[in-house]
C-alpha cells in the first residue's frame, strides 16, 4: 500500500480522501495545486520528534489563505519562482509563484492538514517585493529584539471518528516541552560581483565567498595509470584549478514576511538561489546546473565552493554514511607515506550529510550540509567544495566523440569516459541533457554552547529534517466527504515525542504480535554538555496505546537475540582504549549511549 494510502486509512475510509504526491517539485511542478482553487495539503513527519517545516507549492493565483487543523489563519507568502527554472525546456506548468507557509509542530511519525482556499482579494497571502537591498536574513534588530523566552508546552489533541481499535493511537495526547529562539541569520551580497561577501548566524561574522566553478576533465588514451581518463569511477581534473564560470552574476533581491532570497543567474545553465527562512538558523543555497554544455569536447564538474577567512590547519571533516565525523588531513595518509600525484582528486571524499571546517583559536565552525551524498574537500585552509554535478567528454575511434553518463553521487553525469564499456552513453531528458537542482545549508557559530544547543547538536538536528524531510500530500477539496472533520485531524505514531538526541530508526509490526523496534543516538560524545549524554527511552510509555508484554534486545538486524550470540575473540595489536557501549535495561526503560543503536523485539498482547 502507498502513503498516501495508508494515511487516507487512518483519517478515515469514509471521507472519501485522496491523497497526492507531488513529483515534480524539483522543477516547481505541481498539477493539483496550480489547477485547483480549493484544496487540502496533509504533511507526514516520518521524524520520531516535533519539527516545523516550511512548505513550498507552486500555484497559478494571485492570492491564498491558509488554515491550519484549528480553522486559524496561518501567515503565507508568494514567492515568484526563478527565471532559470520557468525556462525549464520541459517544464509545463502554468504557475509563476510559489505558496510559502510554515507547517508547525508537526507530530512525531504523524500528520496534520492545511487548507489552501483562493482568496477572492489580494488580502489573503502576502505578497513578495523585490528589493535594491543587497543584504537578506532576519536579524532580530530588523524585526523584534532578542529575546529568550521560558520553556512552554504544547499538546496535539487528535479527534477520532468512530471506534476503530486499529486507530486508538489517535486519541492520546501529545505533550512536548520546548525552548522557543528567535533566529540571528543574513548574508551580504557583493554590490560589484552579485556574489556573496559574508553572511551572520547565530551571532558570528564570517567573511564568505561562494560560487559555482567546473573542473574540466583530463582525456588521455588509458594505456598507461598515468593516461587514465576521468570516466564514470575516476574523478581527474586536467589542473588543480577550477575554471571560474563568471567574475559576475545578475541578481534579483526577494523580500517577505517568511522568506527573504537572492536570485543568481551565472549563464544560460547555471544559476542559484540563495535564501533564508525567518524560523531557520541556517543559509540555503539551492542550485541549477544544466544542460551542461559539451559542443567544446570538454568535461566539466561543477563545483560550489565556500571560502572563509577560518585557519583550518590542513583538516576538515566529514561523515560516515550520516553519522560519526571522520578527520581528513589534507595530503596526508596515516598508514603510508603519500606522493601527491591528484592534488585534487586524491584528496576528495564521500560527504553524506555534512562536511566542516573548525578554527580552534577563534572557536568558530562552518558547516555546509548536503541534501544527497556527493563529493567534497578542503583544498585550502578556510575552503571548502562540493560537487554538485558533472559532464565529461571523450574522444574515441575516428576522431567522434562518445558521450557516456552514470548516475554517481556526484549528482548526476551526462558526458563520461569509460574504458571498458566502448560505447557512448549519453543521458538525456526530453531530448537535452539532465539538469539538476539540489541545495546546501550553511551553518555556522561559535564551538562553544550557546544559548543551551552546542552547534554540532544544531548540525545534527537540522541534517535529521534534510534527510526525513516531512512528505506533502494534496487532496483536492470538492472530492472529500465530511472536510472539516478530515481537516481537523491529527495523527502521531508515537504517544510521547522521543528527545532530541534519538531516532527511531525502525517501527515495523513483527511475527507473532511483536514489534521490531530499532532506536539510534545521533549524537557522538562531547558534542553536547546535555545531548551528548546517555538518554533513557521508556518503552512501554512510548508505546502506550498498545500492551506491551516483553521485550529482549537482539542483534543490530534483528536476527538473533543479542545474549545467545558468542562472538569471535580477535588477538589485535592495537592498544588503543576501547570502551563497550552500556547496554542497560531497566524494566522496560532502554539506556542509549552517544553513536549508539539498539534493536528490540517487543512481544504486544
Amino acid at each position: 500500500m502507498s502513503e498516501g494510502g495508508m494515511l487516507g486509512n487512518l483519517v478515515g475510509n469514509n471521507s472519501n480522501l485522496e491523497l497526492k504526491s507531488c513529483l515534480l517539485l524539483n522543477i516547481s511542478l505541481c498539477e493539483e495545486t496550480e489547477s485547483s482553487e480549493d484544496f487540502l495539503v496533509t504533511i507526514y513527519n516520518p521524524i520520531s520528534h516535533v519539527v516545523s517545516q516550511y512548505v513550498r507549492l507552486p500555484v497559478s493565483g494571485d492570492s491564498y489563505t491558509v488554515t491550519d487543523y484549528n480553522g486559524e489563519s496561518v501567515v503565507s507568502q508568494l514567492v515568484p519562482i526563478p527565471q532559470s527554472v520557468l525556462n525549464i525546456p520541459y517544464r509545463k506548468s502554468s504557475a509563476l509563484n510559489e505558496l510559502v507557509f510554515r507547517a508547525t509542530d508537526l507530530p512525531p511519525l504523524g500528520f496534520t492538514s492545511y487548507r489552501v482556499v483562493l482568496a477572492a482579494t489580494s488580502e489573503g497571502t502576502e505578497r513578495t517585493e523585490e528589493s535594491e537591498d543587497l543584504s537578506i536574513g532576519n536579524k532580530p534588530s530588523q524585526h523584534i529584539p532578542y529575546i529568550r523566552q521560558p520553556a512552554r508546552r504544547w499538546c496535539i489533541k487528535v479527534r477520532l471518528h468512530g471506534a476503530d481499535p486499529h486507530r486508538a493511537m489517535l486519541s492520546r495526547r501529545f505533550v512536548r516541552t520546548g525552548v522557543v529562539r528567535l533566529r540571528d541569520v543574513s548574508v551580504h551580497i557583493n554590490s560589484t560581483s552579485g556574489l556573496v561577501r559574508s553572511i551572520s548566524v547565530n551571532g558570528t561574522d564570517l567573511p564568505l565567498q561562494q560560487s559555482l566553478l567546473y573542473y574540466s576533465g583530463y582525456f588521455g588514451d588509458d594505456k598507461v595509470p598515468v593516461n587514465t581518463s576521468s570516466g564514470a569511477y575516476v574523478f581527474r581534473p586536467n589542473s588543480s584549478e577550477p575554471v571560474t564560470i563568471t567574475e559576475n552574476v545578475a541578481v534579483r533581491v526577494l523580500k517577505g514576511p517568511l522568506v527573504e532570497e537572492v536570485h543568481q543567474v551565472y549563464n544560460e545553465w547555471v544559476s542559484q538561489v540563495i535564501r533564508v527562512y525567518k524560523e531557520e538558523n541556517h543559509v540555503e543555497f539551492e542550485w541549477l546546473v544544466g544542460p551542461i554544455p559539451v559542443t567544446d569536447g570538454v568535461g566539466k564538474e561543477p563545483v560550489s565552493r565556500f571560502t572563509t577567512n577560518l585557519e583550518s590547519g590542513g583538516l576538515f571533516y566529514t561523515d560516515a554514511n550520516g553519522r560519526e565525523l571522520q578527520e581528513r588531513r589534507r595530503d596526508y595518509r596515516a598508514t603510508w607515506t603519500w606522493d601527491v600525484t591528484e592534488p585534487v582528486a586524491g584528496n576528495y571524499y564521500p560527504v553524506t550529510s555534512r562536511i566542516l571546517l573548525r578554527d580552534h583559536d577563534q572557536g568558530v565552525e562552518f558547516a555546509v550540509l548536503n541534501d544527497r551524498a556527493q563529493g567534497g574537500s578542503s583544498l585550502q585552509d578556510g575552503q571548502v567544495e562540493l560537487m554538485v554535478s558533472e559532464t565529461w567528454c571523450a574522444l574515441a575511434q575516428e576522431g567522434r566523440v562518445y558521450m557516456i553518463t552514470l548516475a554517481h553521487a556526484r549528482v548526476h553525469r551526462r558526458l563520461l569516459h569509460v574504458q571498458t564499456f566502448g560505447q557512448a552513453l549519453n543521458e538525456t531528458a526530453f531530448g537535452e541533457g539532465v539538469i539538476a537542482r539540489g541545495r546546501h545549508f550553511v551553518v555556522a557559530g561559535r564551538t562553544s554552547e550557546s544559548e543551551g544547543v552546542s552547534l554540532a547538536a544544531q548540525e545534527r538536528m537540522l541534517a535529521q529534517k534534510i534527510l526525513h524531510a516531512p512528505w506533502v500530500f494534496v487532496s483536492q477539496a470538492a472530492s472529500i466527504r465530511r472536510l472539516g472533520d478530515v481537516q481537523s485531524q491529527q495523527f502521531s505514531g508515537l504517544s510521547i515525542s522521543l528527545p532530541d538526541n534519538v531516532n527511531l530508526l525502525t517501527l515495523e509490526p513483527w511475527a507473532d504480535k511483536r514489534l521490531l523496534v530499532r532506536l539510534e543516538h545521533i549524537l557522538e560524545k562531547n558534542e553536547d554538555s546535555d545531548l551528548s549524554q546517555e538518554v533513557n527511552i521508556d518503552l512501554q510509555r512510548m508505546l502506550s496505546t498498545v500492551t506491551v508484554l516483553s521485550f529482549y534486545e537482539t542483534t543490530i538486524d534483528g536476527n538473533t537475540q543479542l545474549q545467545e550470540v558468542d562472538r569471535l575473540q580477535w588477538y589485535i595489536t592495537d592498544t588503543g582504549e576501547r570502551e563497550s557501549p552500556d547496554r542497560h535495561t531497566d524494566n522496560f526503560t532502554v539506556t542509549l549511549s552517544p553513536m549508539q543503536i539498539r534493536t528490540f523485539l517487543i512481544q504486544l498482547q
